[in-house]
């Protein structure tokens, strides 16, 4: 790993173990690409899995800003979900989240006086991802598209089919929803289903599992699918 990103890394777990000190609730603080990529997180305990929660959170992030537009507000700042055990908490950034997980109690949480002491921790954070070279984590979509020249459209996706990012697309939503469909019917073959590549003389598709819940498809020139399978596999495995 380039001493660059190792000093980044380490100065934003720095930074998230700092949250966990702010109040004595939070068990996890993930730090994730609007995308839902994890780039850092810190736990109290281990069962919760960041990439659920990243995942979790680009959709409703996309969700939500979606029915915002519809009403013409403005976008979201903070997202806040309360279950019967715990309450998170996402601070959203322009290119990414900060996401929060308290322990529920029989106090309720003082969000407002919590989010004031939090915000001061993702600006730092967003201090250091703006004026590094690099993130830890570069976008996936990015990636695909500057290193695979074939690709012309690209989008991921919850295998729920709800978007989280795409290029070159004007109907995501409409998209999602049918790769999300073809997935699911090559996976009543079989459980463990990695990719489905869709040819035709034109253009192809293919269609990835990139975790337990999310998807990735890109659209390349025509019969060239099978020759850049392996070439997708490896940006999306040094992306996320």
């Amino acid at each position: 790993m380039p001493k660059d990103t190792t000093d980044t890394l380490s100065r934003l777990y720095t930074l998230l173990s700092e949250s966990l000190d702010i109040h004595p609730g939070i068990t996890n603080a993930i730090l994730s690409t609007r995308e839902g990529a994890v780039v850092a997180s810190v736990s109290r305990v281990s069962e919760t899995d960041p990439r659920l929660l990243a995942t979790v959170t680009a959709a409703t992030l996309w969700a939500g800003n979606n029915i915002l537009s519809k009403i013409r507000a403005t976008e979201m700042e903070y997202l806040l979900q309360v279950t019967e055990t715990e309450t998170v908490l996402t601070v959203i950034q322009s290119h990414y989240c900060m996401t929060f997980v308290f322990e529920q109690t029989r106090d309720q949480l003082d969000i407002p006086s919590i989010l004031s002491h939090l915000r001061s921790i993702v600006t730092r954070v967003e201090l250091i991802m703006a004026t590094e070279r690099g993130p830890p984590v570069e976008r996936l979509i990015d990636n695909l598209v500057k290193n695979i020249l074939q690709i012309t459209q690209a989008i991921l996706l919850t295998q729920d089919g709800l978007p989280l990012s795409s290029v070159g697309l004007k109907n995501e939503t409409e998209t999602a929803a049918q790769i999300a469909s073809i997935f699911a019917n090559s996976r009543t073959f079989s459980e463990s289903t990695s990719h489905t590549i869709i040819s035709s003389q034109n253009i192809d598709l293919l269609i990835v599992r990139i975790d337990d819940n999310r998807l990735l498809a890109v659209i390349c020139k025509g019969n060239s699918g099978m020759q850049i399978i392996d070439s997708v596999l490896q940006v999306v495995n040094s992306s996320l």
